[in-house]
């Protein structure tokens, strides 16, 4: 075998063994079906994007649609947020008040996290905030929350299939 395959093999495996595990089939606070998909408006087409394909492979997951919305003021439930500190507004509230800390973030590149907070605004009990360094590394987060939901990035390109989890998916962290 190819010793460049084999070495591109082990970054792949090592990569995936350090990823942060967020997603269990066992009940918790934080029910994925229970809440919507926020992205602010100014966020850009990347994580428009993103949101609209986390909104999808939930749907593949659960069976159910989620609602993707770009202002948090008639939100009543848990919060998926997808953004960056520099251009969600949201995110950049969260981290003035401090229930975010984006130090992981600063002087990196291509870097996301992952980060559950309780009752971050008076009508949202809970939110998993996906913050990153910059947009691709939020676009990394998405990606690696759909994978733990059980979508295979290679869904769209190999046709590999989902299983269905209507009745168990949820977060923890």
């Amino acid at each position: 075998m190819n010793i460049r395959i084999l070495i591109a093999i082990g970054v792949l495996w090592l990569s995936a063994a350090h990823a942060q595990q967020i997603v269990s089939t066992k009940p918790t606070p934080f029910a994925i079906t229970q809440s919507v998909i926020y992205v602010d408006a100014n966020e850009t087409e990347l994580l428009q994007t993103s949101a609209q394909l986390l909104q999808k492979d939930i749907e593949l997951v659960t069976g159910r649609q989620l609602p993707i919305v770009h202002t948090l003021d008639k939100v009543k439930q848990n919060v998926i947020a997808i953004g960056t500190p520099g251009q969600s507004a949201w995110i950049k509230q969260l981290v003035a008040g401090k229930k975010l800390n984006p130090s992981k973030l600063q002087r990196a590149w291509e870097t996301y996290h992952l980060q559950t907070l309780q009752k971050p605004m008076p009508a949202i009990a809970q939110a998993l905030v996906i913050s990153g360094s910059d947009r691709r590394g939020v676009a990394y987060g998405v990606f690696e929350l759909s994978r733990q939901l059980g979508v295979s990035p290679w869904h769209w390109w190999a046709d590999v299939p989902v299983k269905n989890k209507a009745k168990s998916t949820c977060l923890t962290m």
